[in-house]
């Protein structure tokens, strides 16, 4: 039974991926084991081929490598969906997408060979569009033709945007992604980090790249076009991991169980549900520290020691940064029991800059 009686249903009808593992999500399920490297990276060429399969090669030529990356999910995604929109209802269908670092590898060609080698006057500004983040919604966007909401956030999970949207009846349908790129010089940084007084930082990794984009539509607009809904989501929350007194909170990897256990319970109050129906959860935690702190919150919020299930994402996936929330969202898609007596899912997130976040799903039956 939903908190939110008086708005529309929401729900999740299809996904697209591009990982270090494949392109389908089926593909992703390869990743069953704690990786042996610290970096997954996608294979450029493998890329290419999947590009291919939507865009010409005028167009391909035009796209940084992380809009290749996000465009070819896209429209996976789209293609599975098989969701065609038509010319009067495109204000009601947009794309919101989460991306935290943006398209580092572009960026850094833009200034090596511009702005680094002539100054200012060697560097055209019809290039720099390429080089961050909006160019990806926008050039997706562009291809379907869709003229609704059109974002893209940085530490803020996109899913909970998307919802909230749709919930407020600004939307009947939202393409949803996270995507990231890794480069070299990222991976380093992440593998030797400091805190601002100079103390060594833990390494964050196993690190990886790709998108994982998402339909979600209301359920009346998917009812309409007979899609059938995967996963339906009841209830969001978020919060924020603040910093202690002398300012050596690690944002990027320390989660306090006060600012975990803040989000679920908005997420619960949101679906009008407690903890109890909660049967799996999909953990935030790519660490042990981190799994305990979310354990003594959920606890903190009622929950029985050790009576969830619990999927980590991240300990097999690795650190996605703005795509981890919606590589978690496929990883329970993929890997979450049914639970006729705990349907209930809690997917917790955790973006850079210490945002927290937390959403309550259940998986839909076949034919719904």
């Amino acid at each position: 039974m939903s908190g939110r009686s008086d708005k529309p249903r929401v729900v999740l009808t299809s996904v697209g991926v591009s990982s270090p593992w494949g392109f389908t999500p089926q593909a992703v399920d390869a990743a069953l084991a704690p990786p042996s490297t610290d970096w997954m990276k996608l294979d450029d060429d493998d890329l290419t081929r999947e590009v291919a399969r939507f865009v010409g090669v005028k167009d391909r030529r035009r796209f940084n490598r992380l809009t290749r990356i996000g465009v070819q999910a896209a429209m996976a995604c789209i293609a599975e969906a098989g969701i065609v929109v038509p010319e009067e209802r495109r204000d009601d269908y947009g794309a919101i997408f989460g991306c935290a670092f943006g398209p580092v590898s572009s960026s850094r060609v833009f200034v090596q060979s511009g702005l680094a080698a002539g100054g200012l006057n060697a560097a055209s500004p019809l290039v720099f569009p390429y080089t961050v983040g909006n160019a990806t919604p926008g050039v997706i966007t562009m291809m379907l033709g869709w003229r609704g909401v059109n974002s893209t956030v940085s530490g803020y999970n996109p899913l909970l945007y998307a919802f909230d949207l749709l919930l407020d009846r600004q939307a009947s349908g939202i393409l949803v992604g996270g995507m990231e790129e890794v480069t070299e010089e990222m991976a380093d940084a992440c593998r030797h980090r400091r805190g601002a007084d100079g103390r060594a930082l833990p390494a964050l990794a196993p690190l990886s790249e790709g998108a994982v984009m998402v339909l979600l539509e209301t359920l009346e607009a998917a009812q309409a076009r007979a899609a059938r809904a995967l996963l339906e989501l009841h209830g969001a929350g978020q919060a924020t991991s603040l910093a202690d007194e002398e300012g050596s909170f690690d944002h990027l990897s320390e989660v306090t169980p006060e600012a975990v256990g803040h989000a679920a319970s908005q997420a619960l109050d949101d679906a009008g549900i407690d903890v109890a129906q909660i049967g799996t959860l999909v953990s935030l935690a790519r660490d042990e520290r981190q799994a305990a702190a979310e354990q003594q919150a959920l606890v903190g919020l009622g929950a029985r020691p050790g009576s969830l299930r619990v999927l980590a994402p991240k300990q097999v996936l690795g650190e996605s940064f703005g795509a981890s929330e919606t590589f978690a969202l496929l990883y329970a898609l993929r890997h979450a029991p049914d639970d006729a007596q705990r349907p209930y899912i809690l997917l917790n997130g955790h973006q850079v800059g210490g945002a927290l976040s937390a959403l309550v799903l259940t998986r839909c039956p076949a034919g719904a």
